[in-house]
């Protein structure tokens, strides 16, 4: 698990084949407290791309990801967009941190 406590952050990700404007204009970040302080954590603001925000999450955070889960990921933006499979992410790496947070304090 990486999301709590790794020293990477997002500047070092590549946007050379940029997510059109239209799969994702309807993507608005879920507002959550563990969301906001790990994108402010790691340098993600409300300038950075939402194809970033999307790798950064798949690499770095949630990089256990299983083959069902992927399946999931990519049939949700398959059939709603990209911005609905990047809220997906958004509550996957929630529940992540939650379950961590959990965890550590017994």
């Amino acid at each position: 698990m990486v999301a709590i406590g790794y020293s990477k952050d997002a500047s070092h990700y590549s946007d050379e084949n940029p997510w059109l404007t239209h799969e994702v204009e309807g993507y608005k970040q879920l507002e959550d407290p563990k969301l906001t302080v790990l994108y402010e954590k790691y340098g993600i603001t409300n300038k950075t791309p939402p194809q970033i925000r999307a790798e950064f999450l798949m690499r770095d955070v949630l990089d256990e990801l299983d083959a069902i889960q992927l399946d999931a990921i990519y049939r949700v933006a398959a059939t709603k967009g990209r911005h609905h499979a990047l809220n997906l992410l958004e509550k996957m790496a929630i529940s992540q941190i939650s379950f961590h947070e959990r965890r550590a304090n017994g």
